[in-house]
């Protein structure tokens, strides 16, 4: 298989959610979220890396939480960009350039598995086409989609 690294963007401020801190840097169990999420794609044996694209006022903030935290095999912290695929593009520009295959995982996602990125990797999931790792889920009820702002809600689980 050819190489592969992942692109987290965690450059979000999390003004949906109304807190002063943005939302991956939120502690769950005792991390920041963005740790979790990172610890569990850095146990992916297929991933060579992660690279990190931080809020550009938490560059150094960030790359300090990572090391504090011992968080193993992020290649870099870039600055992201205003919007998500500005980050994206960001974290893409900073990769290898012999890397064969990018995962792009949102930095609030920390449950994701080696195992789902292992088989998106091995072309198990949608074989010779692009992908993304979200899974289809039941229905979503009525009366959560009156409430959802973005008018667009997807019956999605995104590990």
């Amino acid at each position: 298989m050819k190489k592969a690294v992942a692109v987290v963007p965690a450059g979000g401020s999390g003004a949906r959610m109304g807190g002063r801190r943005p939302k991956q840097y939120l502690a769950l169990g005792g991390a920041p979220i963005l740790v979790l999420t990172l610890r569990a794609l850095a146990r992916c044996r297929s991933l060579e890396g992660l690279i990190v694209a931080a809020p550009a006022d938490r560059v150094e903030a960030t790359r300090e939480l990572l090391r504090r935290f011992r968080v193993p095999r992020v290649l870099s912290v870039v600055p992201g960009g205003a919007e998500r695929q500005d980050s994206v593009r960001e974290g893409l520009q900073a990769a290898p350039s012999d890397a064969g295959w990018i995962v792009v995982h949102d930095a609030v996602r920390p449950f994701v598995t080696p195992d789902l990125i292992d088989r998106v990797l091995k072309g198990k999931i949608n074989p010779g086409k692009v992908f993304d790792l979200r899974l289809p889920i039941a229905q979503v009820a009525e009366g959560y989609r009156a409430m959802d702002e973005r008018r667009a809600v997807k019956a999605l689980l995104q590990p």
